[in-house]
């Protein structure tokens, strides 16, 4: 929970004055350079300072997982139940050269179905983090649903709206790492991934790889939105990204 705090003195609460008395160079650029809350923690002695960071909210790449960065062979637990699809580390690498946040929007209902548990899901994905940062492809972060509304564990079965075209998961990720959602860019192999993009304001990619063939044949007639690209896999989406992209701006209409 001490996650985005920094300690700035220990035994003593500094003024906002004292403060550059009492902390070192790179404590004093971190907490003038940001908006501060303050927290004093009587037991411990510590005063800890909340680093929110003030820079403008850019727009961001939103990937879908499985089918769209590795091969879907029906609820994956583990690194070695999955393959990464050719040419998804390039993929991400020229993404996070535009410069833009690259991050992950999952839906994991193999949860709610009693497949394995919200630890497995953690720690694939910390795995699978460790994979794109070892080749200079981060992913600024990782965020699942567990849910589903048919689940077989009672307390996963909801109609939650963190699940799939639901909004929840793209806010929490633009709270947390300081985006904006409207010219966006949610690249997919699913039409709740292209219906989840465009409600939100941004592009919307479908890939023809993993489920995306028989999602467009199934839907694309019947869907309130359809993308704005359809794609062969996730290069050709980054390319075409890659084209569009204006720093600080995302992909504009």
């Amino acid at each position: 929970w001490l996650d985005g705090w920094m300690v700035i003195a220990n035994g003593q609460r500094p003024t906002a004055n004292g403060i550059r008395h009492t902390a070192d160079r790179r404590i004093i650029r971190s907490f003038f350079a940001h908006r501060s809350n303050a927290l004093f923690l009587e037991p411990w002695n510590v005063y800890l300072t909340r680093m929110e960071d003030t820079r403008k909210p850019t727009p961001a790449v939103f990937l879908d997982r499985d089918g769209t960065l590795n091969s879907d062979p029906g609820y994956p637990s583990r690194m070695a139940d999955i393959e990464l699809l050719p040419g998804a580390l390039d993929a991400v690498r020229l993404l996070n050269r535009l410069p833009a946040k690259v991050v992950v929007i999952t839906n994991q209902s193999g949860v709610a179905r009693g497949m394995f548990s919200e630890r497995d899901v953690r720690l694939m994905n910390a795995e699978y983090q460790a994979v794109f940062a070892r080749a200079d492809a981060p992913l600024a972060g990782m965020y699942y649903c567990p849910h589903h509304p048919e689940a077989v564990v009672p307390v996963y079965r909801k109609n939650c709206d963190c699940r799939k075209p639901g909004r929840a998961l793209f806010d929490r990720a633009a709270a947390e790492l300081g985006l904006v959602l409207e010219n966006s860019v949610m690249v997919g192999d699913k039409y709740s991934d292209v219906i989840a993009g465009k409600r939100l304001g941004m592009r919307a990619i479908l890939v023809l790889t993993g489920e995306g063939h028989n999602q467009l044949g199934r839907y694309r007639e019947s869907a309130p939105f359809q993308p704005d690209l359809i794609c062969e896999d996730l290069p050709a989406a980054a390319r075409w990204i890659a084209d569009r992209w204006k720093p600080g701006l995302g992909v504009l209409p």
